[in-house]
């Protein structure tokens, strides 16, 4: 596949997933001053202003620029621009904003108030000062974006963002507003509503997390509705993943906030509906091997509303610099112009681009295997980079924390059978193994006994291979005392003075799990054996590849992947 440099020196001209033949490998970039490094399957529209984009009648599209509506009949070729307020009104709209057009042909714009913009947080308390103030508004056009009436406020304290927004079957708008919390010194997202296409609206309810800092706490939200009626909300956090809420009753009553399953670098997504009824999700997901958190700008499409998504392909690039604050046009059906406001990417892609066919696996193990905060698993790894062993796949996560492997069994049906997998990698063994000598009274056996450990991977296998599902069994790795494991296990049988001390008991059901591989003729990757033979060369420690003692860093995941990708890559048969 080809890749091309480009190099974005824009300045607004109107004013102030891959298939099975073809690789996810990009050109090695320049220095961030020479620009963004797109995938091959993008063309660059260096004249296109920053979103948000809307059609309107006659094939023409409108955006925003400054403090004017830009409006083009060329697609996108030239534009012509009309002032939004009177000389006399103190605006200036930010470029976090909102754009849509109703059913009825009536146009929102939210916006954020950039001329009264004063920032004031007391960095010893950290807390905001009580004049710390960015108002949110509304305000809507009867005409097509020659006048606009009804100016609203939605919000007279500070707002860090608005960047979405959405039209229910019922016809309600719902914008995943955000207000600072002064009393609790962090942001929350409040949804809006209105139930009269924009000229009044409602705050529903914060939805929050804990956390304290000028950009803590839940932030810069995107939503879409479900085919099933419900309001999917995706929201901002740092701590390694999106948070979620869903509404039942068209954005006027949320779900208790919680993290989702998808991971991201504490930056904002736009979850889009497409005409072809899929979901698309562009976000900054976690980086690979050698860029940081915004570097890398991300697609994935979902054919069944959220519940399994296609991999992960990395559209863009921007060593250096960032790519965020998204925006997604369809341009036409299945064409979209993707612009960010951080890194001014201004590209088309083509959904087809971005389709299957792919090599369905799951990733069926226990917290190891987990998502896991900003580590980037080895699922993630596989995901990126097996295209490159001539694999194209698309890896479901079904990793459990605190699972051993009969809990695993009971959801080996929904998380496992019912994905029809081609491959499923099981790893399974700290659990079942761990004797908690901290309980009271402290436990004297494993939690599983290793007998019942065999059967149960022996009924894994047995019940993939009746399917002609592949196998590939995985030992578990090994650990190290940390402080916390020394508190809690340091006691025998455990040995707390020897370094493997904490592996006493853990080796058995290593042992058991490569006889289960060599019995049953299934692919073993001895992840116990790698992270041991990595601590035996000079100048490297198993501490380089652990997180806490115990999890793997992205270091350990990525050992671990390159494992599995030598093993995937060379095919998927009995073991030699």
């Amino acid at each position: 596949m080809k890749f091309s440099r480009i190099v974005f020196t824009l300045s607004l001209c109107v004013a102030p997933l891959i298939h099975a033949a073809e690789t996810d490998v990009f050109d090695e970039p320049e220095p961030a001053t020479t620009g963004i490094v797109l995938d091959g399957r993008l063309t660059a529209l260096p004249d296109l202003p920053y979103g948000p984009l809307i059609h309107l009648d006659e094939g023409k599209i409108m955006g925003i620029d400054g403090n004017d509506t830009i409006v083009s009949s060329d697609s996108g070729t030239t534009w012509e621009r009309t002032p939004i307020f009177g000389a006399d009104q103190n605006m200036a709209i930010r470029a976090e904003r909102a754009l849509f057009r109703t059913r009825s042909g009536t146009i929102i714009l939210l916006f954020i108030n950039d001329a009264v913009k004063h920032y004031s947080w007391d960095k010893e308390k950290n807390l905001p000062n009580a004049d710390m103030l960015l108002p949110s508004y509304a305000i809507r056009s009867l005409d097509n974006g020659k006048t606009w009436v009804d100016l609203t406020e939605l919000h007279g304290g500070w707002c860090g963002c608005l960047q979405d927004i959405i039209q229910t079957k019922n016809g309600n708008l719902v914008v995943p507003g955000q207000e600072l919390r002064y009393d609790k010194g962090r942001h929350a997202t409040m949804p809006y509503v209105s139930t009269d296409d924009g000229k009044t609206w409602l705050r529903t309810q914060y939805l929050d997390i804990p956390g304290q800092g000028d950009h803590a706490g839940a932030i810069e939200g995107t939503v879409e509705q479900l085919k099933d009626g419900r309001l999917w909300m995706l929201i901002r956090s740092y701590h390694g993943y999106f948070y979620e809420s869903y509404s039942s009753d068209d954005g006027l009553t949320w779900s208790d906030i919680k993290p989702s399953a998808i991971t991201s670098t504490g930056s904002p997504g736009k979850l889009q509906r497409l005409a072809s009824g899929r979901l698309a999700l562009l976000w900054n997901a976690i980086p690979n091997e050698g860029y940081v958190r915004r570097e890398e700008l991300f697609i994935s499409l979902s054919e069944d509303e959220g519940k399994t998504w296609s991999p992960a392909r990395v559209i863009a690039r921007n060593k250096g610099g960032r790519l965020s604050y998204i925006h997604a046009f369809e341009a036409t059906p299945g064409e979209l112009w993707i612009t960010t406001m951080q890194g001014d990417l201004r590209a088309r892609l083509y959904e087809k681009d971005f389709l299957g066919p792919w090599t369905p696996i799951v990733a069926f193990g226990d917290s190891t295997t987990a998502t896991r905060n900003k580590v980037n698993i080895y699922a993630n790894v596989l995901e990126r980079e097996l295209p490159e062993h001539g694999v194209d796949a698309n890896v479901f996560n079904a990793g459990v924390p605190g699972n051993n492997t009969e809990q695993a069994r009971k959801r080996f049906q929904a998380d496992v059978l019912d994905r029809n997998p081609e491959i499923v990698i099981i790893q399974f063994g700290i659990n079942d193994s761990a004797i908690d000598v901290w309980a009271n009274p402290p436990a004297t056996q494993p939690r599983l006994a290793k007998a019942r450990y065999r059967e149960n991977l022996e009924y894994f296998i047995a019940e993939l291979k009746a399917r002609d599902i592949t196998p590939i069994l995985m030992t578990p790795n090994p650990m190290r005392w940390a402080e916390r494991t020394l508190e809690l296990y340091g006691k025998p049988p455990y040995l707390p003075d020897d370094v493997d001390g904490f592996n006493v008991v853990l080796q058995d059901y290593v042992a058991t799990a490569r006889e289960v591989a060599a019995e049953t003729g299934v692919k073993l990757v001895d992840v116990y054996a790698a992270f041991q033979a990595y601590d035996t060369k000079e100048g490297q420690s198993m501490d380089d590849l652990m997180l806490d003692g115990m999890h793997p860093n992205s270091a350990g995941h990525r050992l671990v992947a390159k494992a599995l990708m030598d093993t995937i890559g060379a095919g998927t048969g009995a073991a030699e």
